[in-house]
């Protein structure tokens, strides 16, 4: 179905209340008559007044910021900055409101038919006519009538309901302010909206054109955030960055409906696999079915396939044959005569130890010659030329040089 051209395309915000940037001051005759109000800034957000919309939630403002904060915590809910934060040259009337609005070329301003003038409270025929907008050198703008104006629309994400708050400044400062910051913000976290903003009032010194300097309170858009935590966050999805990272409470919550309170399961099984039969008491009859169906088209397994015993002796076999087997070649056969004094049994049990302690360490016969012969200068033809000392010093350095 086609949209409807002229209005569906329109974005207009569902509006909470308003918020204001000054108080409604009186003026009063000699008698004490009210004659008159006007506004009066202050340095402070001015919440709405209780009879006015939004203020149902005067308590609920008042509890989350301070009865005169300085900040408020806001989001943007959209990246349309057309839409939250609108600036255009604005007309009121007291009869007729928002009469004219332009950007300094074009204006679509309501006027008299008959006069072709702005409305007065008698007009009665009216129509708005797209017209050539003099911006500050319009009639209006110079009578005071017309001013530069933004709407600031955003998100009070801890006050409750779903709409927007609105800000309206006519201060050239304020407006600057505002779009620089949108600027930066979106250029750190790549987008304006759904990011924890901060909206401040802050003193400025400004000199008015032809007067003298001044302080004045002008908006800003602030971020408690580093660069650091900035970068961080921009990965983040949108509504994480205001709720926060998922609750755990509420997904145990939603495990239990699932599998039941695995709190209550026995230690070993909390970490185990369910049996076939344990996952067919959880699942619904359609869900064994589509089981049955994926598990007939599997293959039959290998009945061939070694057990895990099986793999671990194959496993320990293959260590054992990539082990080298000591060379005997050098030196030769040992052959001690028998003297009777008990000391061929001696040297006897300590070269079985030597040849054990060969085998334990990957020594062959001919790395012992080398060390002998090489390295200790021992010059030996075979074991006979060896006594226990030096016996068991060679065993000890084998022990201490592996191969």
């Amino acid at each position: 179905m086609s949209p409807i051209k002229g209005l569906t395309e329109r974005n207009r915000l569902p509006r909470i209340g308003k918020i204001h940037l000054g108080i409604k001051k009186e003026k009063k005759n000699k008698q004490g008559q009210v004659i008159t109000t006007y506004p009066s800034a202050v340095d402070y957000f001015v919440y709405p007044a209780p009879d006015a919309p939004g203020g149902e939630l005067l308590e609920q403002l008042i509890e989350t910021f301070g009865e005169q904060p300085k900040e408020l915590r806001i989001i943007f809910p959209l990246e349309d900055e057309e839409t939250i934060a609108s600036q255009y040259y604005r007309c009121y009337t007291r009869t007729r409101g928002l009469v004219c609005r332009g950007d300094g070329e074009i204006c679509m301003r309501l006027v008299d038919k008959v006069t072709g003038d702005l409305p007065s409270k008698d007009s009665k025929n009216t129509e708005m006519r797209e017209m050539a907008c003099q911006g500050r050198e319009c009639p209006d703008y110079q009578s005071g009538n017309c001013r530069e104006i933004m709407n600031l629309q955003f998100i009070l994400p801890e006050i409750s309901g779903l709409g927007i708050w609105q800000i309206d400044t006519s201060s050239v400062n304020s407006i600057t302010n505002i779009n620089n910051c949108l600027k930066l913000v979106r250029s750190i976290y790549g987008r304006v909206s759904i990011v924890p903003l901060l909206l401040t009032l802050e003193k400025m010194e400004v000199i008015p054109p032809g007067g003298t300097k001044k302080n004045v309170f002008v908006l800003n858009i602030r971020s408690n955030d580093n660069m650091i935590e900035a970068a961080i966050k921009a990965r983040k999805p949108p509504l994480e960055l205001i709720a926060g990272p998922p609750d755990m409470a509420q997904v145990e919550a939603d495990t239990e409906l699932l599998y039941g309170d695995i709190k209550q399961w026995p230690a070993d099984e909390k970490d185990r696999m369910l049996t076939k039969e344990e996952a067919a008491e959880r699942m619904t009859p359609e869900e064994i079915e589509g089981a049955k169906e994926e598990e007939e088209k599997l293959e039959p397994p290998d009945e061939t396939c070694a057990t895990d015993e099986e793999l671990r002796q194959m496993e320990r076999e293959a260590t054992a044959k990539s082990k080298p087997e000591p060379k005997e070649d050098y030196p030769p056969k040992l052959d001690y005569p028998p003297d009777g004094s008990g000391k061929e049994l001696k040297l006897q049990n300590s070269v079985k130890s030597l040849k054990e302690t060969m085998q334990d360490c990957n020594w062959s016969a001919t790395d012992v010659g080398q060390y002998c012969n090489a390295t200790m200068k021992w010059n030996i033809k075979d074991y006979n030329d060896l006594d226990e000392e030096k016996l068991a010093e060679l065993i000890e350095h084998i022990k201490e040089n592996p191969k």
